[in-house]
C-alpha cells in the first residue's frame, strides 16, 4: 500500500510544476513584441495587445483586470486579479510579462474545467459539498468544519454557494496556507508545532 500524505497528495491544482517557478530564463520585457515572436496561443496574445496600451511588454494588476474582463471569464474581483498576479508573476516583478500572462490564462481554462466538473447539479455554482469534492480531488482532505469556515469565508452574501471567482480564491489560498505549513512539517505528517508568533507570520505571510 503506498502512502498517502494528508494533503495536497491528489491532482495539483496549479499544473505539474509549482506556480512562481520562473520556466523561460531572462529575456527582456518586451520580447513579445521583436520581431519573429509567435504566441503559443494567439487569442492570449490578442487580449495582451489589447490592454498592454504603453507596449511595456508587461501588464499590471489593472490591465489584467481588463483583459480578463474582455476576455469573456466571469466577472472577477479585483482581490481574485490580484492574487492571481501574486501566482503567476514568476519573477516578481509586480507585472505579468506576455508568457506570464499566456500561462495564466491555460491554467484559467483547465481550473474551470475542474469547476465544471465538481457542478454536478450544472448551477453555475457550487454547493459546500461540491466545494468539499472537488478539494478532496486535488488532495485537501480537510475536516468537515474547516470545509464550513472556508466557505464562509468566501461566501460572503451567504447565498449558500460560490462561484468561479471565489473557486479561485480557496484555491489560491488553501494551496498558498499549505505550502508555508509544509516548511514546518518536512515529514508530511499533517502536524507542526508552531509559536504563537510563527503561525501569525504563516498566515499572515500567504495573504494578497
Amino acid at each position: 500500500m503506498s502512502y498517502q500524505p494528508p494533503y495536497g497528495g491528489g491532482a495539483a491544482p496549479y499544473g505539474a510544476a509549482p506556480y512562481g517557478a520562473a520556466p523561460y530564463g531572462a529575456a527582456p520585457q518586451n520580447y513579445c513584441y521583436q520581431p519573429g515572436f509567435s504566441p503559443v496561443n494567439p487569442a492570449a496574445y490578442a487580449l495582451f495587445l489589447g490592454v498592454d496600451a504603453n507596449r511595456s511588454g508587461t501588464v499590471d494588476a489593472r490591465e489584467l483586470h481588463a483583459a480578463l474582463s474582455n476576455g469573456g471569464w466571469t466577472a472577477f474581483s479585483f482581490k481574485t486579479t490580484k492574487i492571481l498576479m501574486r501566482m503567476f508573476d514568476a519573477d516578481r516583478s509586480g507585472a505579468l510579462a506576455y508568457r506570464e500572462f499566456e500561462s495564466l490564462l491555460a491554467q484559467l481554462m483547465a481550473w474551470r474545467q475542474w469547476f465544471d466538473a465538481a457542478d454536478a447539479d450544472r448551477s453555475g455554482k457550487l454547493s459546500p459539498p461540491e466545494l468539499s469534492r472537488c478539494l478532496r480531488a486535488f488532495g485537501f482532505a480537510l475536516p468537515e468544519p474547516t470545509m464550513f469556515e472556508i466557505f464562509k469565508a468566501v461566501d460572503l452574501d451567504s447565498s449558500g454557494s460560490i462561484g468561479f471567482d471565489e473557486f479561485i480564491q480557496v484555491l489560491a489560498e488553501v494551496n498558498s496556507l499549505t505550502a508555508a505549513f509544509r516548511r514546518y512539517d518536512p515529514a508530511s505528517s499533517g502536524r507542526a508545532t508552531l509559536e504563537w508568533g510563527t503561525f501569525m507570520h504563516l498566515v499572515y505571510s500567504t495573504r494578497s
